[in-house]
């Protein structure tokens, strides 16, 4: 009986999109790796995406293998040497191109933020409950020693940046909890994060629903921009902001209401790029004094800058069908995008023709991902069923098949759904993959921050 009803929930969760939680599968974060541009990776609402061979193939590392679950988004980072650093519910994961994440000498401490620079030196933000230090390593995350303590305990790291000019240049943001005021935290280091400044927050607009992210420092590191997420002017829109004296006073650039948040991008021109997943995108030649709108551009989630100078954008798949009565976002056909020229927009990668699991059969990569019987089938072959996806190395008509079984009845996987236009609720294929429901680290969860993409 138990089982029969579990197959009504679920068909009837596959019904409607607004009764459940269900998010596209966009790139949110797309980083090239230093001096190797032929290496990329995206992180995505279902996982981590790689390539190298410049964006020609990717292929797919699922959340069990990161050690995170969705809807949680980890703060990923890029090394010089192909070490690639993710935040994950067991602490800080590396993975030294063996296809398995492994902790660091960090344990288990809540990791809120990493990022590298291109000379091995990386810093680590911790918000664990017993712990809010600023850790750094300068072997490339072979060992890392706590620097400083900005904040105090029960502190949220959000952001934490490094000038790709000066490695000692650090910024970094979050928040606390006084009673149940939100108090926003901003700070400066000049010397590798071994003592930070704060930094004045009264200039930003925030709500109680704020979050504050740097999101760009300049060739000049005292050159900083800030995005500020739910903020009170538009009424829960964001907006960007600059500073020019390393965060002594700010500036309003750009404001947009879109319900699904603004994405940034200073090239190394000197243009600025804003873009939204609804509303269209824009950009400015004279340090967003003004700003005209890109012609027909994608529907945008997130921006990078290329080595050679082309932009790339995380773009829209699929038809965006949103919970909570949002307005639905028009399918541009691919998850990358890139333009020269910010007019002509070619194709990188679609979401169908992800080539397969990332690493070969016997890592941990392939035993979390195609290996390992999630409950109702594996995660790629579940994922292959709902994306539409060609590839065909993995056999997933077998035991790896995605489908459930209640009874006599079999539930069949929602194929086609995506092509047709009409977007299943991410939720079927979670429960479907035996993702739904698990335990999730209350910390971790705090902190998305974001809306749900």
């Amino acid at each position: 009986m138990v089982r029969v009803l579990l197959l009504i929930a679920v068909v009837a969760l596959g019904a409607s999109d607004a009764a459940a939680h269900g998010r596209d599968p966009i790139a949110l974060h797309i980083e090239f790796r230093h001096d190797h541009p032929q290496d990329v990776l995206a992180g995505t609402t279902i996982g981590l995406l790689t390539s190298h061979d410049g964006g020609a193939t990717w292929r797919w590392t699922c959340e069990e293998a990161v050690h995170y679950q969705d809807p949680f988004d980890p703060d990923y980072a890029y090394a010089a040497d192909g070490t690639i650093f993710a935040q994950t519910f067991t602490g800080l994961g590396i993975d030294r191109q063996t296809c398995g994440f492994s902790p660091t000498n960090l344990g288990k401490l809540v990791i809120s933020s990493v990022t590298t620079t291109g000379t091995g030196v990386v810093y680590a933000a911790s918000s664990d409950a017993t712990d809010h230090s600023i850790y750094k390593s300068i072997d490339n995350g072979v060992s890392f020693a706590p620097v400083s303590a900005p904040g105090q305990l029960g502190d949220w790291w959000r952001s934490l940046e490094v000038a790709k000019s000066d490695s000692e240049r650090v910024y970094l943001t979050g928040y606390r909890f006084i009673g149940t005021t939100k108090q926003f935290l901003f700070f400066v280091s000049r010397d590798g994060g071994a003592t930070f400044d704060p930094i004045d927050t009264a200039s930003f607009a925030t709500t109680d629903s704020s979050m504050i992210d740097v999101v760009h420092i300049g060739a000049n590191p005292d050159l900083v921009y800030a995005r500020v997420t739910f903020s009170r002017e538009p009424d829960n829109g964001d907006v960007i902001y600059r500073s020019t004296d390393a965060g002594a006073t700010w500036g309003k650039l750009f404001t947009n209401g879109d319900p699904y948040g603004v994405s940034f991008l200073a090239r190394s021109t000197g243009e600025l790029v804003v873009a939204t997943r609804l509303s269209g995108a824009w950009h400015s030649f004279d340090d967003g004094a003004t700003w005209q709108p890109l012609p027909n551009p994608p529907h945008i989630s997130s921006l990078v800058e290329t080595p050679s100078g082309d932009v790339w954008a995380g773009t829209q798949n699929y038809l965006g069908i949103q919970p909570g009565g949002r307005p639905p976002i028009p399918s541009d056909g691919y998850a990358i995008m890139k333009s020269s020229d910010l007019v002509t927009w070619t194709p990188v990668m679609r979401m169908q023709d992800l080539a397969g699991v990332a690493c070969r059969e016997g890592t941990d990569v392939f035993v979390q991902c195609a290996g390992t019987d999630r409950g109702l089938g594996t995660a790629w072959c579940c994922l292959v069923s709902t994306l539409g996806i060609t590839a065909s190395e993995i056999d997933c008509s077998g035991p790896r098949s995605c489908g459930a079984v209640a009874g006599d009845i079999t539930v069949p996987p929602p194929d086609g759904c995506c092509q047709s236009g009409s977007q299943p609720s991410l939720l079927v294929v979670l429960l479907l993959c035996g993702y739904a429901y698990r335990p999730r680290r209350a910390a971790c969860l705090r902190a998305r921050g974001h809306r749900s993409r």
